[in-house]
């Protein structure tokens, strides 16, 4: 006990020495010459020097390992909730008093939704709940009220960090952004569940909106996330996708292979969530925002499942993701170049009898699953290496199984045994099968969900999934797999 004490006299000397003087720069703007609150006014806080972004993170997330709470019924608050929640107080305190002004308040929830808390009558309400109808708001009542779920309770260390940015912005900068800042990072905190490298793929983005609804439309899935990449592009990239639109024929139009491979920015998603959640009111927008999070999607994968049972493969394995991406080294674009896929594609439809295979909404199809087969053969191509690097870490755990090519003997003597396993256990069948299997639950599944005149014109649909299904898996397993292979064999 005697260190526990030592250890907490340590911080609070700290706290004094540098957090302290750090939050004495903050100081809120006079607003009326005589001091007065008029209803309307805005509070706003600036720091004497420009540092201040730097400063809070110091004194509050941080620091987060030193935090403790200051009365009891703060212990079950988590540590970066409870930093948070501490340092934004600080921030917002009145200069020589212990607790937060009327107009204190009002800045800090302008901040918080500036399109809701724009006069101190707006606040009013809640300042009386938390003052206890005394002048000023004090931490012991702050705290509580600023950690339950609806304010920053519900939010990751990663939200809370993003929080504290938003925070030491001017009201100026928060309104221009436009974007609420609490719905700005709850957007954030459902996109950082589901992205990877701060980039959201269309698999992702599929999978979340399953979460949301079990029912939701593939069609729309895919057009909404390519409308939501297309978000910043070019006017010569919109030019040119015009361009591509007119085209009558697969060879020679560029997809959207990039697109929906690398997926979407942070700015990006919160641009259509904010959008697609503008009529909503707060609670309602929390709720869809926690639904989206929580959810594992767990039924769908089970729905999935059993869609499969039918054409039960050796696939099982390679059903869950894999660890790591492709080999740097694969040029893709060049490789589904070399393959040429559009040729037989437009030779398929052209010789069909059904004229709906060479109707827009056929040829939208079939363009729509070139991009599927390869983004499914691109995570052919990470499962390879993922296992490449599970067999070598078993085979010979000192040596490096994310560098490749091998720069040693002895790695090049575990990338020789265990090549032959790697290939064996996901070989150019087994590619075909994972590949076929992913066309053909996407796309009957849309076919299926669509409307048609007539149970023909459906089936005949359902017939050119099929054989386009087949067109691609051919390419992709007799071809495309084949020069992956050999960028392994190549450089032993």
């Amino acid at each position: 006990m005697e260190h526990l004490a030592t250890f907490f006299e340590l911080v609070e000397v700290m706290y004094e020495s540098y957090v302290a003087p750090m939050l004495e720069d903050i100081e809120y703007d006079d607003l009326v010459n005589d001091g007065d609150m008029n209803d309307g006014d805005v509070g706003t806080i600036h720091a004497s020097d420009g540092s201040l972004g730097m400063a809070m993170a110091g004194a509050g997330l941080a620091g987060a390992g030193f935090v403790t709470a200051t009365d009891p019924d703060d212990s079950h608050i988590p540590a970066h909730v409870l930093s948070l929640s501490q340092t934004v107080f600080a921030m917002f305190q009145e200069n020589d008093n212990p607790g937060i002004d009327r107009q204190g308040l009002l800045a800090l929830l302008h901040i918080w939704d500036h399109t809701e808390y724009t006069s101190i009558a707006s606040v009013m309400s809640i300042f009386r709940q938390l003052s206890e109808d005394d002048d000023e708001i004090f931490k012991e009542g702050f705290i509580p009220w600023a950690a339950k779920p609806e304010f920053f309770g519900s939010f990751t260390p990663q939200t809370c960090q993003e929080a504290l940015k938003e925070f030491i912005k001017t009201p100026h900068e928060i309104e221009e952004e436009g974007v609420p800042v609490y719905r700005k990072l709850w957007i954030t905190q459902l996109f950082n569940a589901h992205a990877k490298h701060e980039r959201i793929s269309y698999h992702s983005f599929y999978d979340m909106m399953c979460n949301f609804s079990h029912d939701v439309n593939p069609v729309l899935v895919k057009a909404t996330f390519k409308r939501m990449a297309l978000v910043e592009e070019s006017d010569d990239e919109a030019k040119r996708r015009m361009k591509n639109a007119l085209r009558t024929d697969i060879d020679g139009v560029d997809d959207d292979y990039d697109v929906m491979r690398h997926g979407i920015s942070r700015e990006q998603f919160v641009k259509w969530a904010a959008a697609v959640f503008l009529n909503c009111d707060a609670e309602e927008f929390v709720e869809g925002i926690e639904e989206m999070i929580v959810a594992d999607g767990e039924d769908v994968r089970r729905r999935k499942q059993q869609l499969a049972n039918d054409t039960e493969d050796d696939t099982d394995e390679f059903d869950q993701e894999p660890s790591c991406g492709p080999l740097e080294t694969l040029d893709f674009g060049a490789i589904f170049e070399s393959i040429r896929m559009a040729e037989p594609l437009d030779a398929l439809t052209a010789q069909s009898k059904f004229s709906i295979w060479r109707s827009i909404k056929g040829r939208q199809l079939t363009s729509d699953m070139v991009v599927s087969g390869k983004l499914h053969f691109t995570r052919v191509a990470a499962l390879l290496e993922s296992k490449r690097r599970q067999l070598t870490v078993k085979a010979n755990p000192t040596v490096n199984s994310q560098v490749w090519p091998p720069l040693d003997a002895e790695a090049k003597s575990v990338a020789k045994r265990v090549l032959p396993e790697v290939f064996d256990s996901l070989d150019a069948i087994t590619c075909s099968e994972i590949i076929r299997k992913g066309l053909v639950l996407e796309y009957i599944r849309q076919v299926n969900s669509e409307k048609y005149s007539s149970s023909a014109l459906k089936d005949q649909m359902q017939a050119l999934v099929l054989a386009t299904t087949e067109v691609i898996v051919d390419k992709m397993s007799e071809e495309a797999y084949v020069v992956v292979a050999n960028a392994y064999v190549g450089a032993l």
